[in-house]
């Protein structure tokens, strides 16, 4: 069952029936665009980008619990969920509304709205910080976000310790970022994927940012630096943020992540 902000849409309490001609699972479209060069067959394609979600939901309510229905789809920076995966939570916008009402005075209305889900996924409702990884080998491969199945764009990335003249972090997809040692960087570096912001931080409080040392960082072009699913095995059940880490030294090196895991559906 659907909830928005925890209350149920199934609901004795306010006579709300949540109906089948609802659709509350995502259609995924992908934009892509493409190239056509004179001479060369086919098409050349450039990075795309996945489409805002819109799901359209049927609450059927007596018409004194109207009010009370829209008052909660309103409501500032709503966020959906299921039931069957209460972990998960996604945001979303209210596009629109219809109804159709029944009975004397219409004392029975079915409520159909569209939402749209800007952000696509549904997310994680708790951040999840990974253990501690010590890294021993000039390149380690490190899995972070378990059951992950859409891109992670704003994880917070932490390396600490002493890792010599530079380090080089890739995803799977092969999205990547690196940070010179010449921003004074021997304690520990903050990577925030959102912004492509770094900071000096310390072992002690890796998640709190000090000195910026973004001049000393290079990401791959595009939509930057994101985690995406990994398939274990080629296993399609079997998923996770993969990444490989490359430093110069690898003396007194830890590894962390703090990201919510996101989710198609």
């Amino acid at each position: 069952m659907y909830s928005v902000n925890g209350i149920p849409l199934d609901n004795p309490t306010y006579g709300w029936k949540f109906r089948g001609p609802s659709k509350p699972i995502s259609e995924i479209i992908r934009e892509v665009l493409a190239l056509r060069v004179p001479g060369r067959d086919g098409v050349q394609t450039l990075p795309g980008t996945t489409a805002p979600v819109t799901l359209r939901l049927m609450v059927q309510t007596p018409k004194a619990n109207l009010e009370t229905l829209y008052s909660l789809l309103l409501s500032p920076q709503p966020t959906l969920s299921v039931a069957a995966a209460p972990s998960r939570t996604v945001e979303f916008e209210f596009l629109s509304s219809s109804y159709e009402g029944y009975g004397a005075g219409e004392s029975i209305i079915d409520l159909t709205v569209l939402i749209r889900l800007n952000g696509v996924y549904w997310r994680s409702a708790a951040e999840v910080i990974s253990p501690v990884v010590t890294i021993a080998n000039p390149t380690q491969f490190v899995d972070v976000l378990s059951g992950m199945s859409a891109p992670v764009d704003d994880a917070l990335i932490w390396l600490g310790g002493p890792f010599g003249s530079r380090f080089e972090i890739t995803d799977s997809s092969g999205a990547w970022f690196s940070c010179e040692a010449a921003g004074g960087n021997t304690g520990g570096v903050l990577f925030n994927s959102s912004t492509g912001q770094a900071f000096q931080t310390t072992a002690a409080s890796p998640w709190v940012p000090l000195d910026e040392l973004t001049p000393w960082v290079d990401r791959s072009p595009g939509p930057g630096f994101r985690i995406a699913p990994y398939l274990i095995g080629g296993n399609p059940s079997t998923r996770v943020g993969r990444l490989r880490v490359v430093t110069t030294s690898q003396t007194g090196i830890t590894f962390r992540t703090r990201a919510r895991g996101a989710y198609v559906v």
